[in-house]
């Protein structure tokens, strides 16, 4: 849907813009630096299961950017889950950090305690 043009959405819309910016990464060797840096280690994902392993629920690309967190800047629509992830265990999952730079990372999904 279109809206008018006015100043107020101009502002609006150059806000969205900024905002966008901030949460990518801007250059390629930051993407490169990102990339070693989460495959370097598997990212641990902690959820509630049962007795048999199951999950209740699913793990999330959000969930996944959250526990990322201070490794690098991931937004939760650059992470790709194959399958949805309802049990424990590991597994592969691609995370998009640049145009041409992706990562496949371990992501164990383990019981919280």
């Amino acid at each position: 849907m279109a809206t008018p043009w006015s100043a107020g959405a101009e502002k609006q819309i150059e806000a969205m813009r900024k905002a966008r910016r901030a949460k990518e990464i801007a250059s390629v060797e930051e993407a490169q630096a990102a990339r070693d840096s989460l495959q370097s280690s598997p990212v641990k994902v902690a959820v509630t299961a049962g007795k048999n392993g199951r999950l209740f629920g699913a793990v999330t690309p959000a969930d996944i950017a959250d526990a990322i967190g201070e490794r690098a800047k991931v937004d939760k629509r650059r992470v790709h889950i194959g399958q949805p992830i309802k049990a424990l265990g590991e597994y592969a999952v691609q995370i998009s950090l640049h145009d041409d730079i992706s990562a496949t990372v371990t992501v164990q999904v383990v019981a919280a305690k």
